[in-house]
């Protein structure tokens, strides 16, 4: 979609007031949920109001880091950020979009109850359905700013998982259509089917074969935001060279490589080392930096996540000597790989 497209947009009182309905309902003050997410608190009041898709993408992300809650107050059970993001880290640590679906999927319907998560194949297997059936809604609550929030929002942060605009065949969403509304056709460019028993998008089953381009690392720093900081936006073209090889990187060292050169990259992007490295110093990167980045991301991980010993962590991110690793890792962070463990209570 377009900047020019996405910045014609805008989203009036009805989508407003409707972001912030859980938190009201919890108790939270809507004009200063507002001047959080630096938006004119007085929108609130005004029937009239509107705001473009900037605004309400800060607005969507204030309310859920203010209540700590991915759902916005909509269901009974809030959904922790934390959570949220270990959802996001199964994802982004899969090799393709289909893999990606299904352990998204599996981990969602172990600790949630109210929403089930499900891609398959059609029978006729011409569409993946990707199928998400909600309850325990809060009573009151528009439902259809519930499943649209929702399901608009997953999608983005699917397109963003592939690094491009996922071709979809039709939405279904549980509630009725609402009169007050944007364009839903135009923003996910296919038909919308409402008031079905699940929310779904159906897309080419070919997709699933997408390779997965984003990283742990990004997903931290929240690029996910970043990159598409307009509600309307959704990632457009491909991912850049830096980004295959650092999650091509990530790969290797997770299937055990311990030194990945960069004659084995060129060989799996069939390319030749001379043209990675040319057309990464396009983008103002080399393999060197990347590789570095990869390898304090895996130490960083299993300082945190394992009882591992320093020993054994250098050998796995790829250093001859605990001594050469410590000395990276102090350039990398400013600490002993022991001081960061130490800092971090573990």
């Amino acid at each position: 979609m377009g900047t020019t497209r996405a910045a014609e947009r805008r989203l009036g009182a009805y989508y407003i007031r409707g972001c912030l309905e859980g938190a009201v309902r919890q108790g939270y003050d809507p004009h200063d949920l507002l001047k959080s997410a630096e938006i004119d608190p007085t929108v609130y009041d005004d029937p009239a109001a509107s705001i473009g898709g900037v605004e309400m993408q800060r607005l969507f992300v204030t309310v859920c880091n203010v209540m700590d809650d991915g759902y916005l107050g909509f269901f009974a059970v809030r959904n922790k950020i934390r959570a949220g993001y270990m959802v996001g880290a199964a994802a982004v640590n899969c090799a393709t979009l289909g893999e990606a679906l299904k352990r998204m999927g599996g981990f969602v319907n172990a600790f949630r109850s109210d929403i089930r998560f499900r891609c398959r194949r059609a029978e006729d297997s011409r569409e993946a359905v990707l199928t998400f059936h909600a309850s325990g809604m809060v009573d009151g609550v528009e439902p259809h700013l519930v499943f649209w929030f929702e399901t608009y929002w997953f999608y983005k942060f699917l397109c963003w998982l592939v690094g491009r605009r996922l071709p979809l065949i039709r939405v279904c969403i549980q509630a009725p259509e609402c009169g007050q509304r944007v364009d839903y056709t135009m923003l996910f460019d296919c038909p919308i089917a409402y008031e079905q028993p699940s929310g779904a998008l159906c897309f080419d089953p070919a997709y699933l074969k997408l390779p997965v381009v984003r990283t742990e690392a990004e997903l931290r720093a929240g690029a996910f935001v970043t990159d598409c900081s307009d509600w309307f936006e959704l990632p457009d073209g491909q991912p850049t060279l830096e980004r295959e090889v650092e999650q091509l990187l990530a790969d290797l060292y997770r299937e055990g490589a311990r030194t990945p050169t960069l004659q084995v990259l060129a060989d799996r992007l069939c390319a030749s080392p001379r043209t990675i490295s040319r057309r990464l110093k396009k983008e103002n990167a080399t393999f060197q930096d990347i590789k570095d980045r990869v390898r304090r991301q895996l130490a960083d991980s299993l300082l945190l996540t394992t009882e591992l010993p320093v020993s054994g962590i250098a050998e796995r991110v790829g250093f001859a000597e605990p001594a050469d690793f410590t000395r990276a890792y102090v350039r990398w962070t400013g600490h002993t790989p022991s001081a960061f463990r130490e800092l971090h209570g573990h």
